[in-house]
């Protein structure tokens, strides 16, 4: 996995040395088991979130896993300045749109935005992006055109998008936004 760049490392000596925030993000991703959703469908099932809500717990949990292939992810390394401004042709997702949807988080300095793949080459190009995952502020998520779920001028992503952006990286701002979501916690 460090080798393959999804898992960060640092190498010192003949060691690897992991930070325990990239075990918790790698292990927060495992796939559900089974053949990965195409990426149409996955967001499918995240519109029925939208709609529906979770049923309990475990279902949740198990749709988290399938969303995964809702997009390609990446991280990265990109200057703050270039960060605040990622301009109209992304969609934030994460904190940012827990923010947005009214939950107590902080955005934060990291991002997670979903790009268009056919506009991945050109934002990578503009923003300097380093693919440096030891310290990544960058998260990216880029989907097909022909599966892109955002409206034309949406700047966040739904709830549960940002739920599942935050669940996949192991971060406490996912029970913070689930909390507020289904208005508590399940027992």
């Amino acid at each position: 996995m460090v080798h393959d760049g999804r898992l960060a490392a640092e190498r010192v000596g003949n060691q690897w040395l992991v930070p325990a925030s990239a075990l918790r993000r790698a292990e927060a991703s495992r796939l559900a088991p089974g053949r990965p959703l195409r990426m149409s469908s996955a967001w499918h099932l995240i519109s029925q979130l939208d709609q529906e809500g979770p049923e309990d717990a475990d279902s949740l949990e198990f749709l988290r896993r399938r969303a995964r292939s809702r997009a390609r992810h990446a991280e990265f390394y990109v200057h703050p300045f270039a960060l605040d401004r990622l301009g109209p042709r992304v969609v934030l997702g994460g904190r940012a749109a827990a923010e947005h949807a009214g939950a107590p988080v902080d955005a934060g300095e990291a991002r997670d935005v979903y790009v268009r793949a056919s506009n991945y080459p050109l934002l990578i190009e503009q923003w300097h992006a380093d693919r440096a995952p030891n310290e990544p502020n960058f998260h990216l998520h880029v989907v097909d055109d022909a599966a892109w779920p955002f409206a034309s001028g949406q700047h966040f992503a739904g709830p549960w998008v940002a739920w599942l952006d935050l669940a996949d990286q192991g971060d406490r701002a996912a029970d913070t936004l689930l909390d507020r979501l289904i208005g508590g916690r399940w027992r």
